[in-house]
């Protein structure tokens, strides 16, 4: 596995700075962030929620919240000249698997930070690559913890405004092999790597252990998204296994995606290769190829009705064997690289035409 030359392991509160200049409450304005849509803030703390309290509150049946409210694919942004500084954090109730942070400057990630999940306090400390000068930090937060933002601590300097940025939305939906589960970090999750190479901006909304969940249909009301990717089904078989009861909750999420969404391109992808035979839990069909007819039928459907934003993506196309970690069913951090290229391949044949300035591959957001 690659790794940069600065991979931190954080085991106690850092204070390698012994000193700073300023502090800076987690509301400042100049403070940003992108995958947290409700995020909940105070002067004292930033939870970065991607979920609305009435969204989860409606979706008791489909996912757990101690799941839901844990991160993948959000970036923390600001910029500043400060020499040095710290990142201050508090973690909070729900899946804890460990913390995995990536440390972006203007655009290159130049650090690697791991926090073990026994810490419920802890501080990131950054070092400029640009001392004196505007450099824009990015903190790609982890997978699968929830970790409050509670200020930042500078040596010298101040914060500017950011670089403003107009680039196409893209949100996946999905369950744990969209959330990360096989993965350490944000960054090698194939919405990610798709959404890097696209220039979009990334808001993940997969929840692990997810089932359909037509409620997250009704979260992005009012919002700008350009994109929307709904690869979903694997626990939809594997626990309820009711092939009647996935197709009314997937019809009903398209439904309310379309209702507040009606010009997003909806790609919609069929389960991926998975080595697992039979459900756990009773089974109505032992394969999960029904389940692929089903999203098959509704993409037909919805065509035939008159929808030209909807499209159909194979997931047995785009993943194989080679892909899914020991357990059958989810991606290997290679294997989700090579499912992110393939989905990429898939989605420029597609021919979007989308608006907004994407961004450079490089960067983090």
């Amino acid at each position: 596995m690659f790794r940069l030359p600065f991979l931190l392991v954080v085991f106690g509160t850092l204070s390698a700075i012994s000193a700073f200049a300023v502090h800076v409450a987690p509301n400042d304005p100049h403070i940003e962030w992108t995958g947290a849509p409700f995020a909940k803030v105070s002067p004292n703390l930033v939870e970065f929620r991607r979920f609305s309290d009435d969204c989860l509150a409606n979706a008791t049946a489909f996912l757990r919240e101690s799941k839901a409210t844990t991160t993948t694919g959000v970036v923390i942004r600001f910029t500043t000249t400060s020499a040095r500084m710290t990142a201050n954090f508090r973690v909070l109730p729900g899946d804890n698997r460990g913390s995995w942070f990536g440390i972006y400057q203007n655009g290159v990630r130049t650090a690697e930070m791991k926090v073990d999940k026994s810490m419920s306090t802890f501080g990131l400390d950054l070092v400029s690559v640009a001392a004196g000068s505007p450099v824009t930090f990015e903190i790609v937060m982890p997978i699968f913890s929830n970790c409050a933002l509670t200020g930042l601590d500078l040596s010298d300097g101040t914060l500017l405004r950011n670089p403003e940025l107009n680039r196409p939305v893209y949100a996946a939906m999905g369950d744990s092999i969209t959330h990360g589960t096989g993965q350490d970090a944000t960054w090698q999750t194939y919405a990610w790597i798709v959404a890097q190479d696209k220039g979009w901006a990334l808001e993940n909304l997969a929840v692990g252990g997810s089932r359909v969940t037509p409620p997250i249909g009704d979260d992005i009301k009012g919002r700008r998204i350009d994109v929307i990717s709904i690869l979903i089904g694997y626990n939809d078989w594997n626990i309820v296994n009711d092939p009647a009861v996935y197709r009314a909750n997937y019809e009903s999420l398209l439904k309310n995606i379309r209702k507040h969404q009606p010009r997003a391109a909806i790609l919609c992808i069929t389960p991926l290769y998975s080595s697992k035979s039979k459900p756990s839990g009773p089974g109505v069909t032992e394969t999960l190829d029904p389940y692929r007819d089903i999203v098959r039928s509704l993409v037909r459907s919805h065509s035939a009705q008159g929808d030209d934003r909807i499209f159909l993506i194979e997931g047995l196309s785009i993943s194989d064997a080679a892909d899914v970690s020991k357990d059958g069913v989810h991606l290997s951090i290679p294997g989700a690289a090579r499912v992110a290229e393939r989905l990429s391949r898939a989605i420029e044949k597609l021919d979007l035409k989308l608006t907004g300035q994407p961004r450079t591959r490089s960067a983090a957001h």
